[in-house]
């Protein structure tokens, strides 16, 4: 019962936050166990370990809805094209706060699987709307929407590596604002 109390509050917050287009005061740490745990009925079909590096205190001003909806594309695309049906995997997620060499704050998510990779064309294609390499279940639009989350609403920059056989990460670099900048 309380398992489930928890995965509702949950659900209700993850919706909150992917309505809400609002600048917020948050703490990345809750969203992210937010989002885990309204992907845990996908996650837990699958033998894939998610590892998170999160600074409880970790809190920034950001469009919470936004971060949600990054993580939930970047988690359902490695459950989807990282790892073979019923393959063991890891994903690992590290939120941090950086400084640039003009002190300004960015807030960094590194996303990193260690699935089969891409090949070089797939990492061109990556954030092209509609681009998939599962014509079965793919909608080609996850990491599109990730992108335009990113560049377009937060104004920040991603970065994707990746090599056959040796997973895919994404660097996301998201610029902080002070709430009255």
């Amino acid at each position: 019962a309380k398992r489930i109390i928890e995965l509702v509050q949950s659900l209700k917050r993850t919706a909150m936050n992917e309505m809400t287009q609002t600048w917020s005061e948050v703490n990345i740490k809750s969203v992210v166990d937010d989002v885990l745990n309204a992907m845990h009925p996908r996650l837990r079909k699958t033998k894939i370990e998610v590892v998170t590096e999160i600074d409880d205190n970790l809190v920034v001003y950001t469009i919470p809805g936004a971060i949600a909806q990054i993580l939930m594309n970047l988690i359902d695309n490695a459950i989807v094209h990282a790892f073979e049906y019923d393959n063991p995997g890891k994903i690992m997620i590290r939120f941090e706060k950086i400084k640039s060499q003009n002190d300004k704050e960015y807030l960094l998510l590194t996303f990193s699987d260690n699935g089969k990779g891409m090949d070089e064309e797939t990492k061109k294609r990556a954030f092209e709307p509609f681009y998939t390499t599962d014509k079965e279940s793919g909608t080609g639009l996850g990491l599109s929407i990730v992108y335009n989350l990113v560049v377009d609403m937060l104004g920040g920059d991603i970065e994707l590596e990746s090599k056959v056989g040796k997973g895919t990460t994404f660097r996301i670099k998201i610029p902080l604002t002070k709430k009255n900048a």
